[in-house]
């Protein structure tokens, strides 16, 4: 027999999980939204000022600076370009797999130039506006002078088709012209930035600290045409 006491407590006990039903629902439903707006913008690389080094060390067709997660290409006619290693949805590092850039985190999958080849990606890696030597902002208190360096500001993205940077001299001459002259002082000194594709950005760890170098054995597309 159901007394008046056990029938309220079946009550209270049916309303307790119906309230813990709602709230489970809850969270997955926020959780949910969460995910799928992460996937429904592009994710912002925070602005900031990097130090990618003299031209010198950047004369590869691929540099990888991984403590900048920056990809820095390099064409003998058009100049240098600066992508983000972070991928375009929720910022994880990117690895490299064969010919394409992976994202682990929401497997997607990228082309050289930064553009979604499958996966959950919808949006573009960016590139950054480089700058050669100096670079001043009043508004913000930076003044930058760096002797033969580029500057890249990850608070400024630039149109794929204007990626490439070429800068100028002090007299106003393209430094591209500099470049036979800067591989060959390169060599004189036994200075090597052809090595192979660290290991890191082929998934694997290496425990190697810093910049590392890659040129690639195969000819880069930069998907122009």
């Amino acid at each position: 027999m159901v007394t008046k006491d056990n029938k309220i407590l079946n009550e209270h006990l049916v309303a307790n999980s119906l309230i813990v039903v709602a709230v489970l629902i809850t969270c997955i439903f926020i959780f949910i939204t969460t995910i799928k707006s992460s996937y429904e913008k592009p994710f912002v690389v925070k602005s900031n000022i990097l130090d990618i080094g003299e031209v010198r060390y950047l004369l590869n067709p691929m540099t990888y600076l991984r403590d900048k997660q920056l990809l820095i290409f390099f064409d003998e006619e058009r100049g240098w370009a600066a992508m983000s290693m972070q991928s375009s949805i929720m910022g994880c590092d990117l690895s490299m797999q064969d010919t394409d850039l992976y994202d682990p985190c929401s497997r997607s999958w990228f082309k050289f130039d930064g553009s979604p080849a499958k996966g959950r990606a919808k949006f573009n890696l960016p590139f950054f506006k480089i700058y050669y030597e100096t670079y001043k902002n009043a508004g913000e208190g930076i003044d930058i002078n760096l002797k033969r360096h580029l500057l890249v500001n990850t608070g400024e993205m630039v149109d794929f088709q204007q990626r490439f940077f070429a800068p100028q001299s002090s007299v106003g001459v393209s430094i591209l012209g500099a470049i036979p002259k800067l591989k060959e002082l390169n060599t004189l000194q036994g200075v090597n930035t052809a090595v192979k594709v660290p290991n890191i950005m082929r998934g694997r760890g290496d425990g190697e600290k810093g910049k590392q170098f890659s040129e690639q054995p195969y000819k880069l597309d930069y998907g122009d045409d």
